[in-house]
């Protein structure tokens, strides 16, 4: 999943949260730099709000295509799971169950936005259905069911992204975050139990 993405297909699968307006910048960013991304919906366009519905509006805007019914196409080089976030409280159902099980079926490799979906990242549940993802690019700080030792393999290379959180944010959570991104603005992540994912951070919750 490394090199340029000029020419690439890239399947995008995007919830109505805020994990899947993550989703729908990316695959803006991904359009401008040359990919061919193929944006799919869990709901129907007309039902999304707030955040997701302002970048879903900007892909419409700019005529890209974006797909409300039925699967992707199965050509896809990568697939971004931006379906479901740090909010799931219970086993993924309907059209995300079947976006789940369809991408593990591909033979592409799945980048996770944030968190595997069917993942809760508190307590480190697996539901199922959930995302095998061949790496997770989590934001801000590594969340602390990354440590579960069911949750591990479904992560695979975890890399943490800087989103701008200012340090005095975190000083007011009583959070000690060293200077993580001081040389680039990601990171890799070891996630396995025992050891200190974040340098000296405390995993988010």
């Amino acid at each position: 999943m490394g090199g340029s993405v000029a020419g690439q297909r890239i399947t995008v699968l995007c919830g109505a949260g805020h994990n899947g307006g993550g989703g729908l910048v990316a695959a803006r960013r991904l359009q401008d730099w040359g990919a061919q991304v193929d944006v799919t919906l869990v709901r129907h366009p007309d039902e999304y709000h707030g955040v997701p519905q302002h970048q879903l509006r900007i892909l419409q805007a700019l005529h890209r295509p974006v797909r409300g019914a039925g699967l992707p196409s199965s050509r896809a080089s990568m697939i971004i799971d931006a379906l479901i976030g740090y909010g799931l409280n219970c086993a993924p159902r309907g059209r995300a169950a079947d976006l789940i099980h369809w991408a593990n079926d591909q033979a592409a490799p799945i980048l996770a936005l944030d968190t595997p979906s069917g993942v809760e990242v508190s307590d480190g549940q697996v539901f199922r259905p959930a995302i095998h993802a061949a790496a997770t690019l989590t934001l801000a700080l590594p969340k602390r069911g990354f440590l579960h030792p069911e949750v591990q393999p479904l992560l695979g290379t975890v890399l943490l992204a800087d989103i701008g959180v200012p340090p005095e944010l975190y000083l007011r959570l009583g959070l000690q975050v060293p200077g993580m991104f001081t040389r680039q603005d990601t990171v890799t992540l070891s996630c396995q139990r025992g050891s200190d994912p974040s340098g000296g951070a405390s995993p988010a919750t």
